[in-house]
């Protein structure tokens, strides 16, 4: 049985995960895309101390300078759970990256996004240019990607070139079936009360010292890798810049926080069948009885 635990950041996932491993014996595989990069750590909230005496896989495993696409991270996940499963009777999935969740669970295809065709015509497009074109080609893909994210649209528009489809039809198309048993555990606190908390986490996260890692990555790798588009490290790249003030970073890093807890639940909500729990002590207390 595969126990899924997911929903928004800062919800104590990890914690219910950690008990839950040590009760269990159980192993422990990471589902948050950006705490597989070693040196990430602050502002990943990435606690591996935590993590001593559990089995536990996907952490802190690839280098700044690589990319985990969706379809690596589908292949190494199933790969541990069809181990995993031949000798424990449990293992934990954990994390709040949801595609991530669906496309190790599902019967969920990725291979159109391992293409690559030619996009040399679109380089020299403006990201409004670039949104416009989706639009003509894809308006359904286009109405849930930000004009600004030229990486995803980019993406659309090569699965479109590659396949002949669009990459709504391509979604619309999977089976969705599960593969492995499961069992959905999700953590969704009051509102107001997560937000509180997610602010106060990332004035933590600045106390721990936030600027420093960020300092010392940029140095090692420089500012423009895929890895530093997380929140809180392309916020305060920025800032190292001298675009923003502190006190303006921390601010923008606590509301890009909020707003990416919302679309977190909303995404656990919509596509998968979670059981959900207001805190993690009683959900622990529900699983160990």
């Amino acid at each position: 049985m595969i126990y899924v635990i997911g929903g928004p950041t800062g919800t104590g996932k990890t914690s219910l995960a950690t008990t839950l491993a040590k009760a269990w014996h159980a192993p422990l595989i990471n589902a948050d895309a950006f705490q597989m990069y070693q040196g990430m750590d602050i502002g990943t909230n990435k606690d591996l101390a935590s993590l001593q005496g559990i089995e536990h896989y996907l952490f802190d495993v690839i280098s700044p300078k690589e990319t985990m696409t969706v379809a690596r991270y589908q292949r190494d996940a199933r790969q541990l759970f069809d181990s995993l499963l031949n000798k424990h009777p449990r293992i934990i999935l954990v994390g709040g990256t949801g595609l991530y969740v669906k496309a190790s669970v599902y019967d969920f295809s990725f291979a159109q996004h391992e293409t690559n065709p030619d996009l040399s015509k679109f380089e020299t497009m403006s990201n409004e240019q670039l949104h416009d074109y989706l639009k003509t080609v894809d308006l359904t893909s286009s109405q849930h990607i930000h004009p600004h994210n030229r990486r995803r649209v980019l993406r659309a528009i090569a699965i479109l070139i590659a396949t002949g489809k669009t990459k709504t039809d391509q979604e619309l198309n999977q089976k969705k079936e599960i593969l492995y048993p499961t069992t959905w555990i999700g953590m969704n606190p009051n509102r107001d009360e997560l937000y509180a908390r997610l602010d106060a986490r990332v004035m933590t996260m600045v106390n721990q010292g936030l600027v420093k890692e960020v300092q010392t990555l940029i140095q090692q790798y420089g500012d423009h890798l895929q890895a530093f588009q997380g929140i809180g490290y392309k916020e305060m790249i920025r800032h190292l810049q001298g675009e923003l003030d502190l006190e303006s970073t921390i601010q923008l890093i606590q509301q890009s926080t909020r707003r990416y807890a919302k679309r977190q639940l909303t995404y656990f909500r919509h596509q998968f069948p979670m059981t959900w729990y207001e805190d993690w002590p009683t959900a622990a207390k529900q699983l160990l009885r």
